[in-house]
C-alpha cells in the first residue's frame, strides 16, 4: 500500500510575492541586455556599410555641387596643372593653413580641393562638370531677362535748364530719355542719343539685369 504525504502547511503570501517579483526583475534585465546587444549589432553594421562604400549617400552628387567653385583657384594652380605640381601646391599651403593670410582658402577647404583634383577620375568628372557650369554661366549672362518695346517706357523731356544754352529746333520736342521700372524697384535707361546711335540693349541703374529695347528706325 503506497501513502502520499502532502505538506499542508501554508506559504507566506509575502514571500511568494517577493519571489516573483524577483523573477520578474530577472527577465527584464536580460530582455534590456539583448535589446542593447541588438541595437550594438546594428550599429556595428552600418558602420560597417558607411566604411566599404566610401563616398556616403551623396557621393555622387558632390562633383556636381563642386563644379560651382574654382578648385584649382583654391590651390594656386591652373586646370593644366599637373598631379606632381597639384600634390606640391596642396602640402605647400596644407603646411601654412593655420597661419595663412585672410583671405586664404582653409584647411578643409584645401583638403576637399585635394580630395578631388589628386584623384584622376574624380578630376576628370570635375573638369567636365565645371566645364558645363562655366558654359551655362556664359549663355545665361548673355540672355536677356526681359525684351520691351520702347512704347512701354515712359518718355522724359528736357527742362528749362537743360534747354538753356541751346541752339533750340525741332529737337526740343523730342524726349531726352525714356525709363521703365525694374523688379529691383530701381529702372532701365535709354537716352535718345543711345537710340539715335542704335543701342538696343541696356542694363538697369540698379542691378545687373539686362532689357532689350524694340524700336523702329525712321530714316529721313
Amino acid at each position: 500500500m503506497w501513502i502520499t504525504l502532502r505538506n499542508t502547511r501554508r506559504r507566506d503570501p509575502n514571500v511568494a510575492e517577493s519571489e516573483t517579483k524577483a523573477k520578474e526583475e530577472v527577465r527584464a534585465k536580460e530582455a534590456e541586455q539583448r535589446a542593447r546587444r541588438g541595437a550594438s549589432e546594428t550599429t556595428t553594421s552600418n558602420a560597417r556599410a558607411v566604411k566599404l562604400d566610401g563616398h556616403g549617400a551623396s557621393g555622387h552628387t558632390s562633383t556636381c555641387q563642386l563644379a560651382r567653385v574654382d578648385l584649382y583657384a583654391r590651390l594656386g594652380l591652373s586646370p593644366s596643372s599637373s598631379q606632381a605640381e597639384i600634390r606640391q601646391a596642396y602640402r605647400a599651403l596644407i603646411l601654412l593653413a593655420e597661419v595663412a593670410a585672410r583671405g586664404q582658402a582653409s584647411a578643409e577647404e584645401l583638403n576637399e580641393a585635394w580630395e578631388v583634383l589628386s584623384h584622376e577620375d574624380k578630376r576628370r568628372d570635375y573638369d567636365a562638370a565645371r566645364a558645363a557650369h562655366l558654359a551655362a554661366s556664359r549663355a545665361s549672362s548673355n540672355a536677356f531677362a526681359v525684351s520691351l518695346s520702347l512704347d512701354l517706357f515712359e518718355p522724359h523731356y528736357a527742362t528749362l535748364e537743360d534747354q538753356e544754352g541751346s541752339e533750340g529746333g525741332e529737337d526740343e520736342d523730342e524726349p531726352a530719355y525714356y525709363t521703365h521700372p525694374c523688379r529691383c524697384s530701381s529702372q532701365f535707361r535709354i537716352s535718345r542719343e543711345q537710340l539715335e546711335n542704335g543701342v538696343e540693349v541696356v542694363t538697369c541703374e540698379g542691378c545687373s539685369e539686362r532689357c532689350r529695347v524694340e524700336y523702329d528706325v525712321v530714316e529721313e
